[in-house]
């Protein structure tokens, strides 16, 4: 399969490259050179219609990782405009699947809240069945390329699954990770929910794009949270929000087991078979 890795030079593109390149013919293409790189490397912007179209010639899938991060007016342009361009030239060029770097940022509540109005979700832990309320132009892009991929899914059968992450971590974050006291963390309160609560190792992204690239049961449009199986805590999940934010234990925080998120991979974990195998407490398998 040849497969075109946007964003390939950022911190989660490498891992995705060396996951892919034993059994695929890859292309990359970011705004940052990739010196020495065997494979055929496109430089430059996605908001450039005639470079996605040359890049995307032959591919038969892309990753599209490459994004803005900080919130502001031209991280919404360029999210969405690049998205759009390479949503149109895939269906152009007859790409059958594309797996999406989306983001946990979409449900709102993270460290870019500008907002100071708090809602609780209907239940705990939180899905993806639970409507998104993002309040940055960061969260905003990602669920509007949510949205884009959606339309194109259903216009031109493209298959279109998107991974909403938390904070990746590199390897050496994860194995070096000490947790600091309870008391120098941010609050766990309705604006604050995402961070620094929440984590996954880049490694573990890197398999769930590998399965949802190659997985011949991929559904024809998905979204899911993809996250650890633990939080960045000591404490378990229901001893943090009793003493922290007792007002959700009856959303079922009360239920959550161990140190378990309160937001759910469930759905990753039966449309991939995906299972995350890294934790800064231990390294499993």
């Amino acid at each position: 399969m040849r497969i075109l890795i946007t964003g390939s030079q950022g911190r989660i593109g490498g891992f995705v490259t060396r996951a892919l390149e034993p059994a695929h013919e890859l292309i990359l293409l970011d705004t940052q050179p990739a010196p020495d790189s065997p494979h055929r490397f496109f430089q430059g912007d996605l908001c450039d219609p005639q470079l996605v179209t040359r890049a995307l010639e032959g591919v038969d899938a892309v990753a599209h990782l490459a994004a803005n991060l900080s919130p502001s007016p031209q991280t919404y342009q360029r999210n969405t405009v690049g998205t759009w361009n390479l949503c149109a030239a895939a269906a152009e060029a007859g790409v059958r699947r594309v797996v999406f770097s989306s983001s946990i940022n979409v449900y709102g509540q993270g460290r870019y809240k500008i907002g100071r109005r708090e809602f609780p979700p209907p239940y705990l832990p939180i899905d993806e069945d639970v409507p998104p309320r993002p309040e940055d132009s960061y969260g905003l892009s990602k669920w509007a390329n949510e949205q884009a991929l959606r339309g194109f899914s259903d216009a031109y059968g493209i298959r279109a699954y998107c991974l909403r992450l938390p904070a990746v971590w590199v390897p050496a974050r994860t194995e070096g990770y000490a947790p600091p006291p309870l008391e120098k963390c941010p609050a766990l309160t309705p604006t604050r929910v995402i961070d620094p609560w929440h984590y996954i190792d880049v490694r573990d992204v890197a398999a769930a794009f590998q399965m949802a690239l190659e997985s011949p049961r991929l559904p024809e449009f998905g979204v899911s949270y993809l996250l650890a199986d633990d939080t960045t805590r000591p404490e378990p999940t229901a001893e943090l929000f009793a003493r922290l934010l007792p007002e959700w234990l009856s959303l079922g925080a009360d239920r959550i087991p161990g140190h378990a998120p309160w937001f759910s991979s469930a759905r990753a974990k039966a449309d991939l078979g995906w299972r995350p195998r890294y934790t800064w407490r231990r390294t499993k398998g």
